[in-house]
Parts: C-alpha cells; sequence; structure tokens
C-alpha cells in the first residue's frame, strides 16, 4: 500500500509521511492532495505549495495508505526494500531509489497525456526545464504506453 501510494500521488517521501500527520491535505472529492508548506519544506523550494492530481485509483490508494496503521520505513530502510523487491522480481539492482516511483509516475502521465504537459509539471512541484531535463525524454513505444494505461487511466487536471 505505502509503495502505490507514492506511485500513485507521485509524492516526494517526506510529503507521504507528512499526508499521513496532516491527512486533512488530501482531498478525496477532489481527486487531489493539497501540499502545503508544512508537507512540502524543501531545501531549493520553488513553489511553496502545490495540488496533486490523482486519478480514480489514487484516490481509492491514498485512503487506504491514510486507514493503515503503520508509518513508511526509515528513508535508508525503504531503499533496502525497493533492492530486495527488485531482486525478487527479477529486475537488475542499481537505479531503483525513493524517488523511483515519483519519476516513474511522471514520466508515465506525460507518456500518456502530453496535452497536460503543464498541468503534470504543477501537480508534480517541477518547471518545464526540470520536467525535461529528467521526466520527458524517457523512451516508451506504443507496447510500454499500452500496459501503463491501466495505472494512469482517469488521470485528468
Amino acid at each position: 500500500m505505502q509503495f502505490e501510494a507514492l506511485l500513485y500521488s507521485g509524492s516526494r517521501y517526506v510529503e507521504l509521511e507528512r499526508l499521513k500527520k496532516k491527512p486533512q491535505m488530501f482531498e478525496p472529492g477532489n481527486k487531489r492532495i493539497h501540499y502545503d508548506s508544512y508537507a512540502i519544506r524543501k531545501n531549493k523550494i520553488k513553489m511553496k505549495e502545490r495540488w496533486v492530481v490523482l486519478n480514480p485509483v489514487g484516490v481509492r490508494v491514498i485512503e487506504a495508505y491514510l486507514d493503515l496503521d503503520k508509518e513508511l520505513p526509515e528513508y535508508s530502510g525503504w531503499r533496502k526494500n525497493l533492492k530486495r523487491w527488485s531482486r525478487a522480481a527479477g529486475i537488475k539492482v542499481g537505479g531503483e531509489s525513493p524517488k523511483s516511483t515519483r519519476k516513474t509516475w511522471e514520466c508515465w502521465l506525460f507518456k500518456f497525456y502530453p496535452m497536460y504537459a503543464n498541468h503534470i509539471f504543477l501537480s508534480q512541484g517541477h518547471n518545464n526545464m526540470v520536467a525535461l531535463k529528467h521526466y520527458v525524454q524517457i523512451p516508451f513505444n506504443d507496447e510500454d504506453k499500452n500496459q501503463m494505461k491501466e495505472f494512469v487511466y482517469g488521470w485528468e487536471p
């Protein structure tokens, strides 16, 4: 559930931890999370607040995450979990990090909804230059796009 909450929201690890402590930032009726300055608190902050847009699956996942009696593990523990899960799934270990779910989500959204590029970037707390440099250039083919469809379906600003 924790992994899916990170994936479907594209949240930073620390933001999801803070959402657990301040669940009123989650607005299920509006399909979004309103991260305020309490949640973001990033050194190189460009945006003091942002609204993370969720798809219907994301709403259900965040509801379930907030109902868990469990906190996210320490950041280093999460990194170890990702490596262990990668090995168990037969995936080459080496590129996974706590930021992997966030990067994956933004890349998938951009590939599937390029017409909403600015909305995606803002929802993820990026400007166009950061997004172009780190997220948009990842090549996906039609088969990739078909596989990601079930995950991103229903996302709209």
